[in-house]
């Protein structure tokens, strides 16, 4: 019992790296086909892969000294249906009274193998929608991956396997698989439905949060830094920048309707006339206000030809109100109120 709730340990410590390549991108494939994130549907595709993981190391830990392994000369199989009761009798003749029970490892090896599949099964039933026939071929496809992992010594790394591969193993996997099923057919009904989860993400997504629009300009600005980056290799060039900054935030919206950014949460630019030219003057605002002014304030300053302390107190007061102005701007934004450019141009940006 120590052994397995030390791996099961190991696992929630090394869950937060598994969550950022699977979990994530998971997610964020769910908010490019909803709009939104829900809640509820995070908690279960994380305790889904916490799930798997902890029942992948509980097959493969602890890892044995590969000199001991490859000195090993016990059975590498066992093909033999229904050898765990020979196994639960055996043990028990060496036991007496409700120690054949309370003390008998065969019982409790028999227990684990079950216990370990049914929250898969509750998984596939609940959150995946799937039947009983398909329930018990993933239970079972499942049970197979974590004998085949233990058959070829974890993917030939080991010499030899160091656990065996049995075929009880296999029936009692898939039978705690058929046990989740049943188990969450009674209390599904106490949880919202996959139907209930999808609409919710459905409804929220015709909202254009202020997240979904932090999300895209996160995107773009991510995508804008790798492409620079990148060309900057080959050609560092202030002018080559500029023109990859127009043709990704200008060029490209004015066309398009919407960024990339945009593109990925599902938003776009609402504008009733003349829309190119309306998205085009946006988008140069947009970049003359947050990505220009301030160098123009800094070359201003720079040039300007007057008392060394009389500068560096006019330019601190410029710095105050050029924050205050972008505080402003921070502030309307996250109250989801129009700025002054969208006032302006009548641009909005809808799902």
């Amino acid at each position: 019992m120590h052994t397995y709730l030390w791996i099961i340990q190991q696992a929630i410590l090394f869950f937060p790296l598994l969550a950022f390549f699977i979990t994530i991108p998971y997610m964020l494939y769910n908010y490019h086909k909803y709009g939104s994130i829900i809640a509820i549907r995070t908690l279960f595709i994380y305790s889904f892969v916490l799930y798997l993981l902890c029942a992948f190391f509980l097959v493969i830990l602890p890892l044995p000294d590969k000199s001991k392994v490859a000195m090993m000369t016990s059975s590498r199989v066992q093909l033999i249906p229904f050898t765990f009761i020979k196994d639960i009798i055996k043990e028990a003749k060496h036991l007496h009274g409700i120690s054949i029970i309370l003390h008998n490892k065969a019982i409790y090896q028999f227990l684990f193998n079950i216990l370990m599949l049914i929250p898969f099964g509750m998984f596939l039933h609940y959150y995946f929608a799937c039947n009983l026939k398909r329930t018990i071929l993933f239970s079972f496809l499942l049970s197979l991956f974590f004998e085949l992992t233990q058959l070829t010594g974890l993917y030939f790394i080991y010499p030899r396997p160091y656990r065996l591969f049995d075929v009880d193993d296999l029936m009692i996997n898939t039978l705690g698989g058929i046990l989740g099923y049943f188990i969450m057919n009674k209390l599904k009904v106490l949880l919202p439905s996959r139907e209930e989860i999808d609409e919710k993400s459905i409804n929220d997504s015709v909202k254009v949060s202020v997240l979904r629009r932090i999300t895209s300009i996160s995107i773009d600005i991510f995508i804008y830094i790798v492409l620079i980056t990148f060309i900057n290799i080959f050609i560092n060039n202030k002018i080559i920048n500029y023109i990859i900054l127009i043709i990704y935030f200008v060029i490209i919206p004015t066309i398009n309707n919407k960024t990339l950014g945009m593109s990925f949460v599902n938003i776009k630019y609402d504008v009733a006339n003349k829309r190119m030219l309306r998205i085009f003057l946006r988008q140069v605002i947009i970049c003359l206000y947050y990505i220009e002014l301030p160098k123009i304030i800094f070359y201003l300053f720079n040039i300007l030809n007057i008392n060394g302390s009389i500068k560096i107190i006019l330019f601190i007061l410029a710095l105050i109100i050029l924050f205050i102005v972008y505080l402003i701007s921070i502030i309307k934004f996250l109250l989801k109120k129009d700025l002054f450019y969208d006032k302006f141009l009548k641009v909005n940006i809808l799902s």
